[in-house]
């Protein structure tokens, strides 16, 4: 069965939380397709930030190790404040794997529990999507509601 992109930011915004992964192996073109989405749906108000683009740009040029996944996810919700929550129906968070990959499985797990719980409509009205590539803890929980496999996404109305 294939997921549509649409319908599952559409449903977003009447579900409780507002965040969620998609998830797939590197290099499959996660990033493409999402471009393309965004661009051949101009009917929503999307943003989209590339992680390798915004990092460089922290003032505070915060050292990676230190950056833990509450202050990750502190920073991901400060991308939103340039973007007015009323206009915008998703930011999609890409290639910060970087940063995942520096983190313990103790800090991944708190990341995944933060994205499947913490992004409630009273944080942000905003469906916030981070893109991910493998990691085996990721991997032994594709059975989470709030992680889409790349694979299933429907491609005909994209690419």
């Amino acid at each position: 069965m294939t997921i549509n992109l649409n319908t599952v930011l559409k449903k977003q915004k009447t579900e409780r939380y507002s965040s969620f992964i998609i998830y797939g192996d590197a290099g499959i073109g996660k990033s493409d397709y999402i471009l393309k989405f965004i661009e051949r749906n101009r009917d929503l108000q999307i943003a989209y930030f590339n992680i390798l683009d915004e990092y460089p740009k922290l003032k505070s040029r915060q050292p990676l190790f230190d950056f833990n996944p509450k202050k990750f996810i502190t920073w991901s919700l400060s991308l939103i404040d340039g973007i007015s929550q009323k206009n915008c129906d998703a930011l999609f968070i890409d290639n910060f794997d970087f940063i995942l990959n520096l983190w313990s499985t103790i800090e991944k797990e708190e990341f995944l529990n933060q994205v499947e719980k913490y992004f409630e409509k009273s944080i942000t009205e905003v469906s916030v999507i981070f893109l991910l590539h493998f990691d085996p803890l990721v991997e032994n929980q594709l059975d989470k509601k709030f992680i889409i496999r790349f694979s299933e996404l429907e491609t005909q109305n994209v690419y």
